[in-house]
């Protein structure tokens, strides 16, 4: 979660409201390269944000996922 957070800049409540859904990819139109986006539920604000992150991070969020998806039957 710290890493999350120093990478992002999110707020803390923001961090408690990402789920599964909040990891979107973005191909290029142009060079149909993808690109790891994390979706921040509207708080402060009241704006949805949409942020690019980095590989290794969504590679960490993705993983995340996936041993929860394990757990939970």
């Amino acid at each position: 979660m710290v890493e999350e957070l120093r990478h992002t800049g999110i707020r803390i409540e923001e961090l408690g409201e990402l789920s599964h859904h909040s990891l979107i990819q973005y191909r290029l139109p142009d060079t149909e390269a993808l690109v790891p986006l994390l979706q921040i539920a509207p708080s402060k604000t009241d704006a949805e944000r949409i942020l690019v992150i980095s590989p290794e991070l969504a590679d960490v969020l993705s993983q995340i996922v996936s041993r929860i998806r394990a757990v939970q039957p």
